[in-house]
């Protein structure tokens, strides 16, 4: 029993001969293909209610593209892991033209932090990691804008914002190490939401009044001034990411 220890010993050494610690920073850019029920009633329902006098059709935000940047601890080696920290955000337009010229534009933008814990198996300067990741301090916003509008279209137009729910990802890390750098892909989804996630709202004196201050997950209610329940900002889904970070040994 006296060798054991010894004897373990002798087995990790080489691990722990082949591990390389490095602190890590870098930026990239990310798509998010956005799910949410409640943005897609609206498209529905706007193209009803406009479709007499639309010449081009508001599509939806099917996805969004935005940047990120990032730094933490990554161990490259046969046994591979990473601590992360960082920010990212979400950009999608929508746009729908009217005959008489008139346009409306609509811009969704989406911004958190999170933080990533990756754990997996390395080969040569290649590893592939599972990965968990908390986004934290969320918030959502819905610009819209019309020139020119009647009373009635012209109601949408504001700024809408909302805080949303901590979410957990769960996904999957690929690396490629090239000193002095990282490459890294990395695609996630989201596998749970908690807290509470607020509706989209503008908060303007006049919107408060006419009962309008929601962005409308139905705009036939909306325009007809009936209740509506309004769009949750707790938008998310399918991410995928691509990061270049500099790498220091430690």
């Amino acid at each position: 029993m006296k060798t054991l220890p010894g004897f373990t010993l002798v087995l990790t050494l080489p691990l722990l001969a082949q591990a390389q610690h490095f602190v890590t920073a870098g930026a990239g850019f990310g798509v998010m293909v956005m799910n949410s029920e409640e943005l897609d009633r609206f498209t529905k329902t706007y193209n009803s209610v406009n479709y007499p006098g639309l010449r081009t059709f508001l599509k939806g935000f099917d996805a969004g593209v935005g940047l990120q940047v990032e730094a933490g601890y990554r161990q490259a080696g046969r046994f591979s892991k990473a601590v992360t920290a960082g920010w990212q955000s979400y950009n999608s337009r929508d746009v729908a033209e009217f005959g008489n010229d008139e346009i409306r534009n609509l811009e969704l933008r989406l911004n958190s932090l999170q933080v990533s814990g990756e754990l997996g198996h390395g080969w040569r300067d290649f590893f592939v990691n599972g990965m968990a990741t908390v986004h934290v301090s969320r918030k959502a916003r819905i610009i819209s804008e019309l020139a020119n509008a009647d009373t009635v279209r012209s109601a949408l137009s504001g700024t809408y914002k909302s805080a949303a729910a901590m979410a957990l990802d769960a996904g999957i890390t690929l690396g490629l190490y090239r000193d002095p750098v990282f490459l890294i892909a990395k695609i996630s989804y989201p596998v749970y939401t908690g807290g509470r996630s607020e509706k989209l709202e503008d908060r303007t004196p006049a919107k408060i009044a006419d009962g309008l201050s929601l962005f409308p997950d139905d705009y036939i209610n909306f325009i007809e001034r009936q209740p509506y329940d309004g769009v949750a900002s707790a938008i998310d889904g399918l991410k995928i990411a691509v990061t270049i970070a500099f790498a220091f040994r430690l």
